[in-house]
């Protein structure tokens, strides 16, 4: 992808069969709806700081797709945008996340841990929706607005920093799942935004 090249415009590679792998350059600014959806031989993603927004359902059914890197200037992951990426494993959310939509890891089957940054402020209906190996969900900071069925079909431990009054009880439901919550607290050392995924399952 080229330095001149601002936006991935809807349907740009939309069931490319052969593309591998795909990395977004920071000069791209705008990955839109259906971009890369249904490319079924992607393995690997990775999106450079400069892109704000990732369109809907854009890795929709890329079902090789095993590892995901979003950089901290994507604001915005939208509706299914990686919904039945079935093989994604690895997860890395940019620290500029304020929303994931609606079923945006909707049937991501494999995936197994996830850190949510203290960015995100909204989590929509169905964010990790029948992820049925997830074991645990990490929150960063204050808790952000939670839609309906976002765990549904998981069984999963969720952690929230401890001493946060924002942790209400009205917020620590089930959301569809069987979800156990409990407090962590990171390292003297660390702040929560400086901790990897590797840190929080390390005390998790």
């Amino acid at each position: 992808i080229g330095n001149g090249v601002t936006t991935i415009g809807d349907y740009a590679f939309h069931v490319c069969h052969s593309l591998l792998s795909v990395e977004i350059p920071g000069n791209v600014t705008l990955i839109g709806d259906y971009a890369f959806a249904q490319c079924g031989a992607m393995s690997s993603l990775t999106i450079l700081d400069g892109v704000t927004s990732i369109g809907r359902a854009a890795f929709f059914l890329c079902t090789n797709l095993r590892w995901v890197e979003i950089a901290g200037s994507v604001t915005t992951i939208g509706d299914s945008a990686f919904s039945h990426c079935e093989k994604m494993g690895s997860l890395e959310l940019g620290r500029g996340i304020a929303t994931i939509g609606k079923s945006a890891f909707n049937s991501c089957h494999v995936l197994r841990n996830v850190v949510i940054p203290s960015s995100v402020t909204v989590m929509d209906d169905g964010a990790f929706y029948g992820c049925k190996f997830l074991e645990s969900v990490t929150f960063c900071g204050n808790a952000p607005s939670l839609g309906s069925d976002i765990f549904y079909n998981t069984t999963i431990t969720a952690y929230y920093p401890t001493n946060n009054p924002t942790w209400t009880a009205d917020v620590m439901q089930d959301y569809g799942g069987n979800v156990t919550w409990a407090t962590y607290t990171p390292d003297a050392h660390d702040t929560i935004d400086q901790l990897t995924t590797e840190d929080y399952l390390a005390f998790s």
